[in-house]
């Protein structure tokens, strides 16, 4: 049984070895001659993890993305040392130390509480591949793109808005290259960005379908994209208006709160699961593709989060235990489903 393990985490090790090759940096913190190098290293920086007690967030941070960037160097050298093999012993040795530094890092993620905050900032300034994503042609021209889109002008009434999306979206056909899907993003983001405005005015009705739609229209692009490079102009541009449109959907959310516009018990239903939802749905690749204003933006609302919560199940001191309940529920999933990651 051991030594089916033992293969099995081979197995996966060259997998991953050869996405990371494709996210490192250009110059690796560490770089090793040889296998047996690359595994002492990492039963020194066992040594010095097993010293520290606690951390607080940045240190944290700081010691995670360190392991991360030694474990992306330990598999590439392994990759290219002959030596090692399914059934070598240098292989099992790693997977060893490799097990209890993850144990160390929890032990020191959990050395004190975390707010959700916290964890969402370990979780985006950690992501695999967010350097090299950020450094980019085609990440950069995304970001110019959706930039540009911000100057555009918006309807100036909901009726107008409502019109206007569900006409675009049931005369829509299928797209036959990247040129006609990004004409539609610009017309379909002109939609969204003004509905938005109009939210607590918008029936669920109406919001059910043209959400539906658009979601057809994409999962078709996502079909078409799945498979090919992660790294593709095609999957970054369609990732980031994913990233772009439920970001947007929560500062929406942000800004009705403080106004303190009336809405019904559905609508609040509605508004606590998109604050909630950046925290929830954006996945590793998605958060390598966030820009620095929208790290900024969900770090704020999780910040926040607390508040808002207590404000839309009725801002009472009942309301208040409940929602701070809450966000640390949260807390403890994400930080929890974020440790089983890193093995």
């Amino acid at each position: 049984m051991k030594q089916k393990t033992t293969k099995s985490l081979f197995v996966i090790c060259v997998v991953i070895t050869s996405i990371l090759l494709g996210s490192c940096s250009s110059k690796p913190k560490y770089s090793f001659a040889n296998a047996q190098q690359a595994l002492q290293e990492c039963r020194v920086h066992l040594a010095n993890l097993k010293e520290k007690k606690k951390a607080d967030i940045d240190e944290l941070t700081d010691l995670t993305s360190d392991w991360l960037q030694l474990e992306d160097s330990v598999y590439t050298t392994m990759d290219r040392d002959s030596s090692v093999t399914i059934n070598s012993k240098i292989a099992e040795d790693y997977f060893k130390v490799a097990d209890s530094i993850h144990h160390e890092i929890a032990r020191i993620t959990n050395s004190e509480p975390r707010s959700l905050k916290d964890v969402i900032s370990l979780k985006i300034k950690t992501a695999r591949g967010r350097e090299k994503m950020m450094a980019s042609k085609d990440y950069r021209d995304a970001v110019s793109y959706f930039s540009k889109l911000d100057e555009t002008g918006l309807y100036s009434n909901p009726n107008t808005a409502i019109t206007n999306y569900i006409n675009l979206i049931n005369n829509t056909k299928k797209f036959k290259n990247l040129t006609e899907v990004s004409k539609f993003m610009t017309k379909e983001d002109i939609c969204f960005r003004s509905l938005i405005q109009f939210l607590p005015q918008i029936k669920q009705p109406t919001l059910k379908y043209i959400s539906d739609k658009t979601g057809d229209i994409f999962g078709e692009l996502y079909k078409t994209v799945t498979g090919k490079n992660n790294d593709s102009r095609e999957m970054i541009f369609l990732t980031m208006r994913f990233n772009r449109r439920v970001i947007l959907n929560a500062l929406a959310c942000e800004n009705d709160i403080k106004a303190k516009r009336h809405l019904d018990r559905m609508q609040r239903a509605n508004y606590r699961w998109m604050l909630i939802q950046p925290m929830m749905t954006l996945d590793n690749y998605s958060l390598t593709c966030l820009t620095n204003d929208q790290e900024e933006q969900i770090l704020r609302i999780a910040d926040n989060l607390p508040k808002y919560i207590c404000y839309l199940d009725g801002d009472t001191e009942e309301a208040k235990k409940n929602s701070q309940h809450l966000i640390d529920m949260l807390s403890n999933y994400f930080l929890k489903a974020y440790l089983r990651s890193l093995v």
